[in-house]
């Protein structure tokens, strides 16, 4: 009886390590699932970061271009404006000589007209 008690025993415990062999290797089997899946997860978050950093390179290089484009149309925008500033001021001037030329028409005329009375 003893001897059958000790090997019930010894069977119980083979039970006991086979069993924990069985989880052991599901565990592996998992943990290699799990390790494949991070490794998966892992590239696609890369891969994303990669698409984010393009995305912002070309969000800086449109930015940098309406800077550019900004800054063009405000030397544009000066450089008509000076022009205009010019021409204004070419304008008055030639309106001024008019309006002097007007003026000494008229004081001539009004002389010419005393010279004859």
């Amino acid at each position: 009886a003893k001897y059958a008690d000790m090997i019930r025993h010894d069977e119980s415990m083979e039970e006991r390590l086979r069993q924990a062999q069985f989880e052991a290797e599901n565990m592996r089997k998992k943990a290699a699932e799990a390790m494949a899946e991070a490794a998966e997860v892992n590239a696609q978050y890369e891969a994303l970061q990669q698409r984010a950093w393009q995305l912002q390179v070309a969000l800086q290089a449109k930015h940098g271009e309406k800077e550019d484009v900004l800054r063009e149309l405000v030397e544009v925008t000066h450089g008509a404006a000076a022009r205009r500033g010019a021409a204004a001021a070419v304008g008055s001037a030639s309106v001024k000589q008019r309006a002097e030329g007007t003026h000494e028409t008229a004081i001539s005329f009004k002389a010419k007209r005393t010279n004859d009375k």
